[in-house]
Formats: structure tokens, C-alpha cells, sequence
């Protein structure tokens, strides 16, 4: 074969490079057309390709996710001899085994292209179908969620993650919720079957260049976008991953010459105006962290701390949740996924950063109640909706361990004395009548009671709300590798500093009241979490070193290898949390309507058990509110005989 070489000035011989379509000059290797196209007919000799080097066929390329035959391509020239025409007829309508797979395959490829991603992604959908097909029926599941679930899947395994919002537009009718369970589905089977696909939690850096493009954002601006991102991985935001990419990119075009309308960064972004707000919000106080100070300086920092281009919030609200800590943010939920009202949480500080929530240990206790009291009622109540709400979010296709923190490790409480032996095993019988599993093992916020003064001066009433705020030191030992944990463990002795005690006199003096008892959890992130300290000392919430030394050393009397290691090493690695328990003399929550104040209902003073009762508190208010039949009887956390003079 010949062809004129520009390079060399004359006619040479040219080979074609069939695998890359390349035309080329023999003589000095100058490409001289790119990708060609042979657009002549393909013969096929309809021979066996399995046994026959012969490369002349015809037909699309072979797909080795569907049988041998290449999707049932089969032409029937003639009736066989020797078969009766019933037999010839069966024969006939025998389905092709390919049929739904093909169908599948199309199906995927149709959503692929209304996204508009890469066929990578396509092929690794049929993939992923295929493999779950292979295993397990999917008979009675909705094939269009089934489909774009495993369209999800692949995007994240590429790394191109898409979001619920975006797959389910494509999803020709399928719900998010669908989606998500047969995400969860399709996880479960591939590891089952050994072939689990990593694909680790979505995070706003995903999406960030496919948002900024949609608004035509400039280079510049899409790299300061992208810096935020990545710097807001190393702060306390408690946003969903696409409100806070959003968010970053709203306040990145606010200081740039191309700036955005709010609404025009909704639509790009598929996320409400509302959430965007409010997601400003909470990461202003750390602008100066998240964007990079190459794109902007401090002065032009200080233009975003109003927001005054964004619109001003309503200020009125069917519902008023005065507190952002976990009770005030549960009794929200309840409220928002229950009801149609409009609900405002109104703190001091961002949610969950400052208070008892977010200096606690994030641990759901239920062996330090006792059977047959209104707490541990309460308390039951509220595991079962933390256990619902967990099953919930694994159903929705995401992990409860990401998104919630959760994990069931059961608890273990450590007696040293015989008096404390004695005191375990009598526990073991009274939580094992109660139904929950209990063995015993041998040696192998918002301050309810100043705001309320302010909010029943105009009645005739005067109501005492005694929760007292006890102070509490918890030392957090990063990535600490040293000691396993398999189970939350506390001494026996930590319930006994639950509820102080009065003196002989009958008064409780409590500036002698400072305990120490050993708390032992490893957290999600594989964080050594030690408490816990308990004191009286008014609003004050200042780091007591003396008691973090005392936490440590406690906690070296039950776990032995920690004594070979000092404090003073583990400087780098060490985070102390400190916090306000909301504590009430008779160790129970007032959950209950302010009696002679309309339409003010208050909950507090669940101290150290926060985590546990909130959801269960969650829906005693809601019901309260609506006048709904209870699962826990009101009356022993209502103000009577408690706080009303």
C-alpha cells in the first residue's frame, strides 16, 4: 500500500495500524492520518470463532457478559429431518437466555447518556448487574430503582459520584428511598459473592467541578472552589457533602467579579435556596480556614459575615426549639418528619459544638438504668427509635457507622470490690427479667432554669426549675492503637455519682461533689475516648489539667498498658472536651407543658443520658403537642411536685 509522505517528498509504502487506525510512513514513521476508518463491507465466513484465527467477521464486537452465541443473533435456515413440527415449533419459541440483559444493557446505557457520563461507568453498571443477577433473583424489586442503583454504584466506584437527586432523575419514576434500598442490596450481594467494591463515603469535592461548570465558573474560581472543599474535611461541619459544596460555591462567586444569584446556584446544584442559606451560615464563622487566602484577603472575608446579599430569614415559625443540643435537634426532627410545621432551632452557638452534645461521649447506655423506673421505660423507648432510625439508613443504601455513628458493641461494666461483684450480678438478674441480654463475667445547651424565669414573668406563677449545670472533663486520644476494644466500658461506680446525695442534715452540698469514674469507648474514627468527670462549679468551662491527669490515671487502674504510657507523650494526639451536663436533683427529665404557660412545653435536665432518651423525648413532646397516645407515661417527668412553688 502506497501514499504520498509530506516528509519525505515522494510516494512511500505506508502500513495501517489496525489497533490504534494510524496510516504511517515506512520510511520516516510520520503519521500520516489519524483514526482512519475503514467504511467497506465486513464479511464473515461463518466459521466457529472459537477454534478459527480467522479474522473476517461481521457484527458488533463481541460482549463477554452475554453467551457465547453474542446475544442470541441466530439465523434458522432450514427444519432439521427427523422433527415432528410441534417439536420444530418449541424449538422456535425457546427465549433467548440474553433477552433481559440486553434489555438491561440498554436500559443502563439510555440513563448514561441523559447523564451524560462515560462508557467506563456504563460497562461497569452491567457489570455490577450482571454479578447481582448471577447470585441472587431480583424478582419483585423495581427494575428501573434496581437499574439506576447500580448506575450509583459504579459512579462512586469510579469516582465520579453522582447524587440520589440526580440518579432518580433518570430513574423513570423510581423513588430516591427505591434507590437507595437496592444500593444497600446490590452492596450487600457483591459482598457476599467476594467482590465488594470500596467506595468509601461521598464528600463535596465530588461534585465540585460538575457545579462549577453548570454556572461557568472560570478556572480561578473552580480551583479556590475545590481548595474550600478539601479544606472543610478538617473542620467540625455538619453538613450533607452537596450543601456544602453549594454553600462553597456561593460564597467563592460572592467574591469574585462573576458573581451568582442565589437561585441560579440551586438549580446547578439541586439544592433547596433555603439549605444553601443556611449552610453560609454555618461555614462563615470559618471562611478564613476554607478559602484560600491567594483568592481572597481577610477585608473581603468580613463582606460575606452579613450575607446581606442572601434574602432575610422568616421570623416566624409555627415551632420554637430554644437549644440545639441532641434533645432540641431530635424534638426538631420529630416535629419536620411528623408534621407539616415550620420549625426554628434557636442556639447561642452552632449546634452540637459547645454544649454537653458535643463535649459527650456518644454513647447509647441502657445498663445504668434500672428495670421497672419511668427512665428505664423512656429510655427502652428510645433505643428502639435509634434502632429504627439506624435500620433506616442502612435500607436507604448508606452506613449507619458514616452517617450516624453507630455501632452496636454492647457494654461492659467492671467491679472491683466484692461489695461491687455483689452489686454486678444482682444487676445481671434485674436487667436479664427485663429482656436484655446481660451476663456476668468472673476475672477472665440551653439552662431551662434562668430561661424560664424570663419566660413566665408575665404569668401569675412562680415555677423553680432546678437543673444545675455539672461539669465534665473527657480525654480524647487520637488514632490510639495501643489497647482493642470490643465494648463500651464503664466501672461500677459510675452510677453511683449519678444522683448526689444529701448529707445527714438533708442538705446537698455541692462544691464536695467532684468523682472520677472510669468510662472507656473506642469512637467511628478508631478515637480512644476516656471520661468521665462530674463537678459542680456554675457555668465555668475551663480545661482543669489536674482532672484530666486524674481521668488517665483512673483509667490505668483497669487497663493496665496504659501505665506504661504518659500523658506528656501523648500530647500531639490528645483532645480534652468539656461541657455542661444539664443536671436535675432527682436524676429524671422534666418533659412536660409549663402549667399556666400556653403553648411552652419544656425538656432538659436529662444529663449524662442525652444521647440515650432524646429520640424517645423527641416523640413524648410531639405527641404531647398533637394530644397523641403515648408509649411512656407523662406524669413522673411532668412539673408536678417537682418545680412549681
Amino acid at each position: 500500500m502506497e501514499d504520498y509522505c509530506s516528509d519525505c517528498k515522494k510516494t512511500t509504502v505506508v502500513v495501517l495500524d489496525h489497533s490504534s487506525g494510524d496510516t504511517i510512513c515506512c520510511e520516516c514513521g510520520l503519521v500520516l492520518e489519524a483514526r482512519y476508518i475503514d467504511e467497506t463491507s465486513e464479511w464473515r465466513t461463518f466459521e466457529n470463532d472459537t477454534n478459527n484465527s480467522d479474522p473476517n467477521r461481521v457484527g458488533g464486537p463481541v460482549n463477554p457478559l452475554l453467551a457465547e452465541n453474542g446475544g442470541g443473533l441466530v439465523t434458522l435456515i432450514s427444519k432439521p429431518s427427523g422433527v415432528t413440527s410441534l417439536g420444530w415449533n418449541n424449538v422456535g419459541s425457546n427465549k433467548d437466555p440474553d433477552s433481559s440483559l440486553i434489555q438491561a444493557f440498554k436500559s443502563i446505557a439510555e440513563m448514561c447518556d441523559r447523564l451524560d457520563l462515560v462508557a467506563t461507568i456504563k460497562d461497569l453498571a452491567n457489570e455490577i448487574y450482571k454479578k447481582v443477577a448471577d447470585h441472587k433473583s431480583t424478582r419483585g424489586r423495581n427494575r428501573d430503582a434496581f437499574l439506576a442503583a447500580c448506575l450509583f454504584v459504579a459512579c462512586k466506584q469510579e469516582h465520579k459520584a453522582r447524587t440520589l437527586k440526580e440518579i432518580h432523575s433518570i430513574a423513570n419514576g423510581a423513588t430516591i428511598k427505591e434507590i437507595g434500598r437496592n444500593t444497600f442490596f446490590i452492596e450487600k450481594q457483591l459482598k457476599e459473592i467476594g467482590e465488594s467494591m470500596e467506595t468509601g463515603a461521598t464528600d463535596a469535592g465530588d461534585f465540585m467541578r460538575r457545579f462549577c461548570s453548570r454556572l461557568g465558573m472560570n478556572h480561578q474560581a473552580i480551583k479556590a472552589a475545590q481548595e474550600a472543599v478539601q479544606n472543610s474535611k478538617e473542620l467540625d461541619i455538619r453538613r450533607n457533602p452537596t450543601s456544602v459544596a453549594a454553600a462553597v460555591i456561593y460564597m467563592i462567586t460572592q467574591l469574585s467579579d462573576n458573581r451568582q444569584f442565589l437561585k441560579d446556584v440551586a438549580t446547578a446544584t439541586a439544592v433547596a435556596e433555603s439549605t444553601i442559606r443556611k449552610s453560609c451560615q454555618d461555614l462563615y464563622p470559618y471562611a478564613s480556614r476554607l478559602i484560600p487566602n491567594w483568592y481572597a484577603k481577610d477585608e473581603d472575608l468580613k463582606n460575606l459575615g452579613t450575607l446581606s446579599s442572601l434574602p432575610s430569614l422568616a421570623l416566624e415559625f409555627d415551632v420554637v426549639i430554644v437549644g440545639a443540643g441532641i434533645i432540641g435537634l431530635t424534638i426538631a426532627r420529630q416535629f419536620l418528619k411528623e408534621s407539616k410545621l415550620s420549625v426554628a432551632v434557636v442556639d447561642a452557638s452552632v449546634p452540637c459544638a459547645s454544649g454537653a452534645t458535643g463535649a459527650g461521649q456518644g454513647y447509647i447506655w441502657m445498663a445504668g438504668k434500672t428495670p421497672g423506673t419511668e427512665l428505664w421505660e423512656l429510655g427502652m423507648r428510645s433505643k428502639q427509635l435509634w434502632e429504627n432510625l439506624a435500620k433506616g439508613i442502612e435500607e436507604q443504601g448508606f452506613s449507619p457507622l458514616q452517617e450516624l455513628g453507630w455501632k452496636k458493641t454492647g457494654s461492659l461494666m467492671i467491679g472491683r470490690s466484692l461489695e461491687e461483684l455483689s452489686m454486678l450480678k444482682d444487676r445481671v438478674e434485674l436487667l436479664s427479667e427485663a429482656g436484655l441480654r446481660a451476663e456476668f463475667l468472673s476475672r477472665t445547651g440551653s439552662w431551662s432554669g434562668s430561661l424560664m424565669k424570663n419566660v413566665v414573668e408575665k404569668f401569675d406563677i412562680v415555677l423553680d426549675v432546678p437543673v444545675k449545670p455539672r461539669k465534665g472533663h473527657l480525654l480524647v486520644i487520637e488514632n490510639f492503637n495501643s489497647i482493642r476494644l470490643n465494648h463500651g466500658l464503664m466501672e461500677v461506680g459510675y452510677m453511683d455519682h449519678q444522683v448526689v446525695a444529701p448529707s445527714d442534715s438533708g442538705v446537698v452540698d455541692y462544691s464536695h461533689t467532684m468523682s472520677i469514674s472510669m468510662t472507656a469507648t473506642l469512637d467511628g474514627a478508631g478515637n480512644l475516648v476516656l471520661g468521665s468527670s462530674r463537678q459542680f462549679v456554675g457555668f465555668n468551662k475551663d480545661l482543669d489539667e489536674s482532672i484530666v491527669d486524674r481521668i488517665w490515671k483512673r483509667a490505668g487502674e483497669f487497663i493496665p498498658s496504659l501505665r506504661d504510657v504518659g500523658l506528656e507523650e501523648l500530647s500531639k494526639s490528645r483532645k480534652v472536651r468539656v461541657g455542661l451536663r444539664p443536671y436535675m436533683p432527682d436524676g429524671k427529665p422534666i418533659i412536660s407543658p409549663v402549667p399556666g404557660v400556653p403553648k411552652v412545653l419544656v425538656a432538659a435536665g436529662h444529663e449524662g443520658a442525652g444521647l440515650t432518651l432524646a429520640l424517645g423525648t423527641a416523640e413524648m413532646v410531639f405527641n404531647m403537642l398533637f394530644g397523641n397516645p403515648s408509649e411512656i407515661n407523662y406524669v413522673p417527668f411532668s412539673f408536678h411536685g417537682r418545680c412549681c412553688k
